[in-house]
């Protein structure tokens, strides 16, 4: 009779879930961005940022975390005077905790989209 061997399971590789997470946004102290609700779409985001709101996008890869802010701020500005967002690095005036951001120039609204880097993080409210 032959000996049965045993089975060992095959080796799975480890999925990091690096999908960015967007969330409704406000202003804390220093700089710090403050993140809420989960928002489910873009098109959820750029109304809240039509609104004059903030937003953040959250997750570990900064730079589709800036993509998914540039498209939020992009669908947001669509159907107004002015359709033209700007990048921001982090404003020293505004504190050590700040995000980098969108905004639409000229300025006619209130609100940011932030997005995280791999350093800057949003707080959770």
């Amino acid at each position: 009779m032959a000996k049965s061997r045993k089975r060992t399971p095959p080796q799975r590789s480890v999925v990091v879930d690096d999908e960015p997470v967007i969330r409704s946004a406000s202003l804390g102290e220093n700089g710090a961005v403050l993140s809420h609700a989960i928002v489910h779409s873009i098109r959820e985001a750029a109304e809240i940022r039509r609104r004059g709101g903030n937003v953040v996008v959250c997750g570990p890869n900064e730079d589709r975390n800036q993509d998914v802010a540039e498209a939020i701020e992009r669908d947001s500005v669509v159907g107004y005077p002015s359709q033209h967002i700007v990048a921001c690095l982090p404003h020293q005036s505004a504190g050590p905790e700040a995000l980098p951001h969108y905004h639409e120039v000229p300025r006619f609204r209130h609100g940011h989209t932030f997005w995280e880097t791999s350093v800057q993080k949003a707080r959770e409210a």
